[in-house]
């Protein structure tokens, strides 16, 4: 088909011209929204980068704490045997004292008993 002429003398451009402009058209606005998309892209992988060095923090941040519950609960473990010794230690010295007690207190009866004989005679 023929370019036509419309008023001014200019030539209407030809159909299948047009159809090719349209797709440029198109092609550019698509490759605009492309350029778009990849910059959002970017950023969000940027984004993505900084979130795995945060967990990467996190993660060393959450074995020191591990190990040093690890080394609390060891501890604390050491602690509760020390404890349980300690318990055990003390009541065993307290049955003797109070062993001790009671026998002085039965040779002290004896003792006043002997006294107190000797003036019942």
């Amino acid at each position: 088909m023929q370019p036509t002429s419309e008023p001014g003398g200019e030539k209407a451009p030809a159909e299948g011209n047009v159809h090719l402009e349209d797709m440029v058209s198109a092609t550019m606005e698509r490759t605009e929204q492309l350029e778009q998309n990849f910059v959002a892209v970017s950023s969000q992988w940027q984004d993505l980068g900084d979130l795995k060095t945060q967990l990467e923090d996190l993660s060393s941040q959450f074995q020191g704490a591990s190990l040093q519950f690890t080394s609390l609960s060891s501890e604390l473990d050491d602690l509760r045997s020390r404890n349980t010794s300690c318990e055990t230690q003390l009541m065993s010295e307290m049955a003797g004292i109070s062993q001790t007690l009671r026998t002085a207190s039965e040779v002290g009866g004896r003792r006043w008993e002997a006294r107190c004989s000797i003036f019942l005679m």
